[in-house]
């Protein structure tokens, strides 16, 4: 019986992930992506590299773009994937993190909320507590910010441009990754604003946050995952 039970366990913690190398060809370019199985899902375990038009590689040095791949803004990042593969929905991201066991981090700022800007819609947020630890790469990072890839999943920071000011930031200390969805919206001084989704780690903590906010013209990193 205690036989049973163990291999049992085994094949259910199979179903969670499988951190055999694969690879993904990307037949536009020819560029070969390592992937990763976590869940139901298959994710890229790399950034995408696509020179689409409105992408930068970080400093506009191409050995960035080696390293971490390309930065993309919103509406260019919807669409960049190759055949076959998309940018992940809120949703998606959820699954990923209900996957590695840290679901229970994550919260939903309520309609009624007392702070921060008036919440009009559509509010999705979260605060993953321990995800990123999981799925940061083992080097990489600046000040020991490095995970434990325990997924294969392998995430890089490579930066962000602000498009506003016109400069490239934090390259090895933030990860940032666009959503295909809006987060929520609330009423500013200008009117309804559009809060876009994304999945951001920090070198200085072992967390995932996803949503906040970022303008659609700002150049983030992309994880494509598999239709």
């Amino acid at each position: 019986m205690p036989y049973v039970i163990l291999l049992l366990l085994a094949f259910a913690a199979y179903g969670q992930h499988d951190k055999t190398a694969t690879h993904s060809v990307d037949s536009r370019d020819g560029k070969k992506y390592k992937t990763a199985k976590i869940g139901k899902h298959i994710w890229m375990a790399e950034n995408l590299n696509y020179n689409a038009s409105n992408s930068k590689c970080y400093d506009n040095k191409p050995d960035n773009c080696i390293m971490y791949g390309r930065l993309y803004d919103w509406e260019t990042a919807r669409k960049a994937c190759p055949k076959g593969w998309h940018l992940p929905s809120h949703k998606e991201l959820a699954h990923l993190m209900e996957v590695i066991g840290d679901a229970e981090g994550t919260y939903e700022r309520s309609a009624e909320s007392t702070t921060g800007p008036k919440i009009k819609s559509s509010v999705i947020r979260g605060d993953y507590l321990t995800a990123g630890s999981k799925l940061k790469a083992k080097d990489g990072w600046n000040e020991a910010g490095n995970g434990k890839d325990v997924y294969g999943f392998s995430a890089l920071p490579g930066g962000l441009y602000w498009a506003e000011k016109g400069e490239f930031h934090a390259v090895g200390e933030w990860g940032l990754w666009w959503i295909d969805d809006i987060c929520y919206d609330f009423e500013s001084l200008d009117g309804v604003e559009n809060i876009v989704c994304y999945m951001a780690m920090t070198h200085r903590a072992e967390n995932v946050q996803s949503g906040g906010k970022f303008d659609i013209s700002d150049l983030l990193s992309v994880r494509c995952l598999k239709d």
